[in-house]
């Protein structure tokens, strides 16, 4: 196999890689940022629909705290455990920028 083969087929199976990992599914980092504006109020729902969006987590399984304001922006952290599966839970947190817009939620 040629030099430029081996490059092209690693640069096929990175890519491969990268969009497997940004399917949302629970045990992924994948964040959407939407840049969306989000009234303080609105902040925890938001979050609570933006994670469930990503993951496919239902919002009845989905909790979270109260907003924490920083110089950054806001922050919000929450947990989600899947129905009749103890072993299948985890956190994950919501980063809003200093004017309210949604700059994503990751697991952590």
């Amino acid at each position: 196999m040629t030099m430029r083969r081996k490059s092209y087929l690693s640069t096929g199976v990175f890519a491969l890689l990268v969009l497997a990992g940004c399917q949302g599914s629970p045990g992924t980092s994948a964040s959407a940022s939407t840049g969306q504006i989000v009234s303080a109020a609105q902040m925890p729902d938001f979050c609570r629909q933006q994670f469930a969006n990503q993951t496919g987590v239902s919002l009845g399984e989905i909790s979270t705290d109260n907003p924490v304001a920083g110089a950054g922006g806001t922050t919000i952290r929450g947990s989600w455990t899947l129905p009749n599966d103890d072993d299948t839970a985890g956190t994950f947190q919501c980063r809003f920028g200093p004017n309210g817009a949604f700059m994503g939620a990751n697991q952590i």
